[in-house]
């Protein structure tokens, strides 16, 4: 008989304290809350930059060629690293439509990282993306919304919250929405959303691990308190399939939850319950749930976005299955100067890997110990504009593992810089 550990009391407590008064990137209820300001607030006088804005044409088109320097390219403990300079060079493609009914953007691109001195027996990265978001008013009372991603790339992203966290080969990973809203009255409205994600590892020897398919149908009852502020019941179902291991589990999601806006300029978002998970080998567990996420407009030049989320989770290490995990990720954009835009974003995770053991006997046996491992994710960038379309950027990536096993852990530093045409 399998036991699992429950994580201790103080660090839930902190968690909970985190969400609640530090409301995964301004996304809770799998909805983005967007910090609506006016043209004229999202770029300052005189800015001709274009970024995040389109212009008349319908097409925003930007390229980069930049050169680099990694210190530990092929993410290996202390001892293992290996560095190569790099050239990287990418382009991007994106188209905005919209009507009174009807909003639709779309943007594509790719990236190609070629490293001087080989890795293994790939010495170069792949980036391909995809992504399309619909909305369309229905009918006055009907809206549907749907947010499509796809991307095959060689690179983890912690921001995925799935995968591994250290170079494993080219993946293909897919995270794709829809919702249908419906307005029964003036105050009260419904959310019936479906989200299917998907991960894929070219590596067999990985892929046997880690493929899987996440699909969650979910119902969000909304109900207007003020303008200003809703409250929310949320029920979510989630099955994960995983294809070539018997880690399979459903999940329930028992949640309540807030909306409030403080001003045009600032909003959070927050949910909490309780999770009730069903392992196929490693029986039932529960636990709390809990996601915040806040938008903040810091005048004219600043935005920032926080999300935060607690809970329990498949663990990316086959021997223990079940893990509790606190993400915590946040984005940073100022404009410092009208030629200067400085960006920075932060992806934290806490995991408790919980232990896992056998009774024979009478005797307690422990099969795979428990740990704690601490990912983090950390990216800069800065940007010139020399002119309207051509801008000068230079960047800097530190991504670290620190793991209860030292064989786990890693630290990298990538230092880049070069050229960025916008159109």
């Amino acid at each position: 008989m399998k036991n699992i550990k429950t994580p201790k009391i103080g660090f839930l407590a902190l968690a909970a304290w985190l969400i609640c008064f530090h409301p995964q990137f301004v996304k809770a209820g799998e909805e983005q809350l967007p910090v609506e300001l006016s043209a004229g607030e999202n770029e300052p006088s005189g800015s001709e930059l274009g970024l995040g804005k389109f212009s008349a044409l319908p097409f925003h088109l930007s390229a980069t060629l930049r050169e680099g320097f990694d210190d530990n390219v092929n993410t290996a403990p202390a001892g293992g690293e290996q560095s190569s300079w790099f050239t990287n060079a990418g382009a991007d493609l994106t188209y905005a439509f919209g009507s009174p009914r009807a909003e639709l953007n779309l943007s594509t691109g790719g990236a190609f990282t070629y490293y001087n001195e080989r890795v293994g027996v790939q010495n170069y990265d792949i980036d391909l993306h995809a992504r399309f978001k619909f909305n369309l008013q229905v009918t006055p009372r009907l809206a549907l919304a749907l947010d499509l991603h796809a991307t095959y790339l060689t690179e983890p992203d912690f921001s995925f919250g799935i995968g591994f966290t250290r170079r494993s080969g080219n993946y293909f990973y897919s995270d794709n929405t829809g919702t249908l809203t419906y307005l029964w009255a003036p105050r009260f409205s419904t959310a019936t959303s479906y989200t299917v994600v998907a991960i894929n590892y070219d590596d067999a020897s990985i892929g046997v691990f880690e493929d899987q398919i996440q699909n969650t149908f979910a119902n969000e009852f909304r109900f207007l308190l003020t303008p200003t502020t809703t409250i929310y019941a949320d029920y979510r179902f989630q099955l994960v399939s995983f294809a070539h291991t018997a880690r399979d589990s459903t999940t329930h999601f028992f949640l309540g939850g807030i909306d409030h806006s403080f001003s045009p300029r600032f909003n959070i978002s927050l949910r909490g319950g309780e999770e009730l998970r069903s392992y196929q080998a490693d029986g039932d567990k529960s636990g709390p749930y809990f996601e915040g996420t806040l938008n903040y407009a810091i005048g004219k030049r600043t935005t920032v976005s926080w999300n935060n989320s607690y809970g329990i989770e498949d663990s990316a290490v086959t021997a223990n299955a079940v893990r509790t995990t606190f993400r915590s990720g946040l984005q940073v954009s100022q404009q410092v100067t009208p030629k200067i835009t400085a960006t920075l974003s932060f992806n934290y995770e806490h995991d408790e890997n919980q232990a896992v053991t056998e009774q024979f006997f009478g005797f307690t046996f422990t099969v795979s110990p428990a740990f704690a491992e601490n990912d983090l994710a950390l990216a800069f960038n800065l940007r010139y504009a020399v002119t309207p379309h051509l801008g000068i950027d230079i960047g800097y990536d530190r991504t670290q593992v620190i793991s209860g096993f030292s064989f786990r852990e890693y630290l990298r530093n990538r230092y880049s810089g070069g050229l960025n045409f916008t159109f």
